[in-house]
């Protein structure tokens, strides 16, 4: 989850709220982001694992960074 705007660590014994994801694990870390095993629910219940890249926080804090950056 982010934490007025900085987002904080996922472990694998605690899943963490992403806007509206669930971050379940994370799978891989490069030298500018993170991939996430993540899942979103429904409001009827239904749920979907997708796959979330964020960049990471010391990038994301950098505003330049974030507006050069081209979508995933």
């Amino acid at each position: 989850m982010t934490t007025e705007g900085k987002p904080t660590a996922v472990t694998p014994d605690a899943p963490t709220a992403f806007g509206r994801y669930t971050l379940l694990e994370r799978l891989a870390t490069g030298g500018m982001a993170e991939v996430f095993r993540a899942k979103i629910t429904s409001s009827h219940g239904f749920e979907k694992i997708v796959v979330i890249k964020r960049i990471l926080p010391h990038l994301a804090e950098d505003a330049a960074f974030v507006r050069s950056s081209p979508p995933s």
